[in-house]
């Protein structure tokens, strides 16, 4: 079955109708109704398959949100926690993109028993400039992105206060509760998280920092590489935190006496530009891989997220070509 003109102007309208003092978070507009039997199931789920199919060229490659029942948690982080609440429980088979500032959801939702199944077009109507005025902490977006890579092994123990010493700076807070749970590692296969005193020695946020500084000390002319930053432990300087396996970095620009307050600097390859983020590590990585609109985004890659740790003997490591 085709989309037609109607099922169309309906979703456009989603996207530009303007929100309101009593906004609820997300308009909600019903395409089509059906008999809650198996057949007519089937004819939903058909029906669903062609009006993605059909919007794929406009929007994109949709996201998987929802399937068989089960709702992909980071939903309420790309979509707003009205939506994502007002979808859990109810949501058979859903699919989203990220078009411009707005997030727009395409599925199937049930009701209470004998009550149609319906085919549904959903939108948040809060802008990403509305959700910043209710701007997570740090701390919080950590706790976003645990619950997001879904690791529930036993905490990591470090000494912070040898670590802080022997580094010469503290560490954002945000940033030690990752290593705590997390350690070194990769989220996705793909975003590479350095830790101190890693059993991953090439992951060693320490070690790996006194080799470069070391380098830049016998090779002068490597500067120019990181221009116009200075490195660590100059003052001010670049801290690696860390890479992707596509050989992208990411670093700390230590300005501040506060580590709560550094900010972000990404290129993609040693000749690019340096890309600067106001943001944490933990708001840096849970949009990386769940924002289809950030910079760095890997969200169309993977329907869930995880994080794969090498700091045991099987780990693999795509920073060294691992599969």
């Amino acid at each position: 079955m085709k989309t037609t003109a109607a099922q169309f102007a309906a979703i456009e309208n989603l996207l530009v109708e303007p929100s309101t003092a009593d906004d609820t978070g997300f308009r909600l507009t019903c395409l089509g109704a059906y008999d809650p039997t198996p057949a007519a199931g089937d004819g939903a789920a058909a029906e669903l398959a062609d009006l993605v199919a059909d919007l794929w060229p406009k929007f994109g490659q949709p996201r998987t949100v929802a399937m068989d029942g089960f709702l992909d948690p980071g939903l309420k982080l790309h979509a707003g926690p009205a939506l994502g609440e007002a979808l859990a429980g109810v949501a058979v088979e859903m699919y989203g993109w990220q078009v411009g500032e707005r997030w727009l959801g395409l599925g199937l939702v049930k009701g209470p028993e004998a009550e149609p199944l319906r085919l549904v077009a959903v939108a948040s109507t809060s802008t990403r400039a509305e959700s910043a005025q209710a701007k997570l902490s740090p701390t919080e977006w950590a706790e976003k992105l645990i619950s997001v890579a879904g690791r529930g092994e036993t905490r990591r123990t470090v000494d912070w206060e040898s670590v802080e010493k022997r580094l010469g700076l503290p560490l954002p807070a945000d940033y030690k509760l990752l290593v705590e749970h997390f350690g070194a590692g990769a989220f996705d296969g793909s975003v590479v998280l350095l830790a101190p005193d890693s059993p991953a020695g090439h992951l060693d946020l320490i070690s790996e920092a006194v080799k470069l500084a070391a380098l830049l000390g016998s090779f002068p002319e490597y500067r120019e590489v990181y221009r116009p930053y200075p490195v660590h432990p100059a003052p001010k300087g670049l801290l690696q935190w860390g890479a992707t396996s596509a050989e992208h970095e990411f670093y700390w620009l230590t300005e501040s006496p506060d580590p709560e307050g550094w900010p972000i600097l990404a290129r993609m390859d040693s000749a690019d530009s340096w890309e600067r983020f106001d943001c944490s590590v933990s708001e840096f990585v849970c949009r990386t891989l769940t924002d289809s609109g950030h910079r760095y985004s890997i969200a169309d890659r993977f329907e869930t997220h995880w994080f794969d740790s090498y700091e045991r003997s099987d780990g693999c490591d795509p920073l060294r070509g691992d599969e």
